[in-house]
């Protein structure tokens, strides 16, 4: 089976309730990523699948980028991330790190050095409860990176378990998503709700073409006029 992924809208609307605590608690309960306090938007973010959008069982991930789409340069301190998974898609892994639930920080701009929570894990620091259906992560970076006017840059790699559900369209929420700047302010962003379609192996149309094309050649021979 595969899993294909395509675009559904960016609209801030959430689908489900998430499983996490309110976003100021899990921030004081993971030892406290940034302040929340108000800030004024620089810029806008803006979220969206980075290349290919179709996973396999051999390649089970699909990765997500962040983009700056204002006219000026805008710092980034730090992440809160949110994804759920609905209607029964295909679940993801819990643990943090490369081939491992989500991934936050292996060549994303959040590589660098982080200050962790007491519950981090690979740099990355949970929010409430991590299940295959819904995750909450954050990474706050001992200094800012910098994205400069139209800059696009890997946020994030999500992966999935081989136990793919049954064929059909699921959505993926990332509705949540936050990120702070230097200054405890919180840059504006676009968050994205996509869909995730779940279709057979390119090797199951092949056998469904060669069966066709057999089943077309034996009824082409069965009606046939004989001489």
């Amino acid at each position: 089976m595969k899993v294909m992924y395509s675009q559904k809208s960016r609209t801030l609307a959430l689908g489900k309730k998430r499983q996490h605590c309110p976003l100021w608690l899990a921030l004081l309960c993971s030892g406290g990523l940034w302040l929340l306090v108000p800030g004024t938007a620089h810029g806008q973010l803006f979220m969206d699948f980075q290349g290919p959008t179709t996973i396999s069982p051999g390649a089970l991930s699909v990765s997500l980028s962040v983009q700056n789409t204002d006219e000026s340069s805008i710092s980034i301190k730090g992440v809160n991330f949110f994804v759920v998974v609905e209607n029964g898609g295909p679940i993801m892994r819990t643990t943090p790190g490369p081939g491992s639930g989500v991934d936050l920080r292996t060549g994303t701009l959040f590589s660098g050095t982080t200050i962790d929570g007491e519950n981090a894990i690979n740099g990355q620091n949970p929010f409430g409860d991590q299940t295959p259906l819904s995750q909450g992560w954050g990474v706050s970076l001992a200094s800012a990176v910098t994205l400069a006017p139209g800059e696009t840059r890997k946020l994030a790699t999500i992966s999935f378990d081989a136990l793919l559900p049954s064929l059909g369209v699921y959505t993926v929420d990332f509705t949540g998503t936050s990120y702070s700047n230097p200054s405890g302010g919180f840059p504006s962003v676009n968050t994205l709700t996509g869909t995730i379609t779940v279709v057979p192996e390119p090797q199951a149309y092949a056998l469904v073409i060669g069966l066709s094309l057999v089943v077309v050649a034996a009824g082409r021979r069965w009606l046939s006029p004989t001489v």
